[in-house]
């Protein structure tokens, strides 16, 4: 049913309906995760290690890894579509590092 976009009375109470626009979706880059929640004891070597292992890339050559304190910036040297990278953080999340399993954005 379609409602027009002026005063309407239901059960003795008056509405004003008017017109809100959905929100525009927002866009991400799809060449880089974020990683959070890195444990204290994973040094950057051992996480390079973990993401080449998780994802099967090397790095340098598929990405590099912006290793900051208890977070990592993955850059890839290509953009990804929307279920690639759905299917990357499935694999770096579905096995824990160092015990800790990672929070990405």
């Amino acid at each position: 049913a379609v409602v027009a976009q002026e005063k309407h009375v239901v059960m003795r109470k008056k509405m004003n309906i008017r017109f809100v626009p959905a929100p525009v979706p927002k866009e991400y880059a799809k060449d880089m995760l974020l990683l959070k929640d890195i444990p204290d004891s994973v040094d950057s070597e051992f996480f390079v290690k973990f993401v080449e292992n998780r994802l099967g890339m090397d790095d340098g050559e598929d990405f590099t890894v912006d290793f900051r304190n208890k977070c990592a910036v993955l850059l890839f040297t290509k953009p990804y579509s929307d279920e690639e990278i759905q299917a990357m953080i499935k694999k770096l999340t579905s096995k824990k590092c160092k015990g800790h399993i990672l929070s990405l954005e």
